[in-house]
This record gives structure tokens, C-alpha cells and sequence, in this order.
């Protein structure tokens, strides 16, 4: 008897590869040579964008201006990117897609993948524009896939302060300090 699964394949691919497009090593034809060479899909991911990079950190101004240039790099290769995914793409044989990476202190990083070869890097200010312009590109008949990476780098802010009381005397001048702590209730 056949099992539920005997018609599955199993399939190998990176949906997270980098060049020098952004910032890596590498020509992105060596890629996706390289790629062909062992995989059945591939996904050339540039550092796209990052909303909230900590510009203001000094210790970080390294960092920064590393980023900035990956990301003018990936802008000015995009078109190319887009060329490379669509001669390399081979029905039934090689898969690619394309794809850019979304950086976020806030939000984590997250990959943009697009069916095909048609999209742009989406430079979302927030977690809700980028899933805004990603229906859009659904909306026009685009399939997208949004896919967290790793969680944000910095912690969120510090819960508000918090207020303790302790009376040495019962009654009505505990419950008044309970009730200036939670409003009231």
C-alpha cells in the first residue's frame, strides 16, 4: 500500500545567500554557479535595508557606514540581481527566486522573497509597511514570503518604573497606597 508521502521529493536549496551585492564575498554569477553546481533552488539575498540602523552610536560608526555601503551596492545591483535570477531560473531543474534582506533593531531581520523575478527592495519603516507593500505586490498578482532571520539586536525599552509600598500600620493608609499604585482599583 502506498504511503501519504510517496509522491513527496525532497529538494535542497539556500534561500539565504549572500555575494558581494550588498555585502559578502563573490560575484553574484559565481553564486549562482556555485549554487547550480549542488542545489535545486536558490535565493540571492542582499542586505536590502535597515529602518532603525543605530546611526547615533558612535562605537557603531563603522558598522553603519559598512551597512550603507552594502545597501547602495545591492540599490545599483538590483537590476542585475533580477537579470541573474531570471537567465538562471530553469523549470523543473533550478529554481531561483529573488529575495533581499530586511534589517530591523525593532523587528529582527527578515527575508523578502519574491516568486519570480519581479520586485524591488522595500525600504519599510516599520513591520506594518513592509507587510503593507507586500500585499501590494500580491495584490498585483506577485507571491511574496516574508521569513523572520534572527531577533531584533536591540532589547526593548525598560518596563516603566515600577512603585513599591510598605506600611508599618494597617488600614486605611495601606489601601490609599494600593490604590495610588494600580489607579484606583
Amino acid at each position: 500500500m502506498p504511503g501519504p508521502y510517496d509522491a513527496l521529493h525532497v529538494y535542497y536549496g539556500d534561500l539565504h545567500s549572500h555575494s558581494a551585492v550588498g555585502y559578502g564575498h563573490s560575484s553574484p554569477e559565481d553564486a549562482f554557479h556555485n549554487a547550480r553546481l549542488q542545489l535545486d533552488f536558490v535565493c540571492l539575498t542582499p542586505h536590502g535595508w535597515w529602518h532603525d540602523i543605530p546611526a547615533d552610536e558612535p562605537r557603531l560608526a563603522a558598522v553603519v557606514d559598512y551597512h550603507r555601503q552594502g545597501f547602495a551596492r545591492a540599490a545599483q545591483q538590483w537590476a542585475h540581481i533580477k537579470e541573474l535570477v531570471r537567465r538562471n531560473h530553469q523549470d523543473g531543474a533550478f529554481v531561483t527566486f529573488l529575495g533581499f534582506e530586511w534589517h530591523s533593531c525593532r523587528y529582527g531581520d527578515h527575508n523578502v522573497y519574491f516568486k519570480g523575478d519581479d520586485g524591488e527592495i522595500i525600504r519599510a519603516d516599520d513591520m506594518d509597511a513592509l507587510r503593507a507593500a507586500l500585499r501590494a505586490y500580491r495584490a498585483r498578482g506577485i507571491e511574496t514570503m516574508l521569513i523572520p532571520h534572527h531577533i531584533g539586536y536591540k532589547p526593548p525599552p525598560p518596563p516603566r518604573p515600577r512603585r513599591a509600598c510598605a506600611s508599618t500600620c494597617a488600614g486605611a493608609r495601606a489601601r490609599a497606597s494600593w490604590g495610588r499604585l494600580t489607579g484606583g482599583r
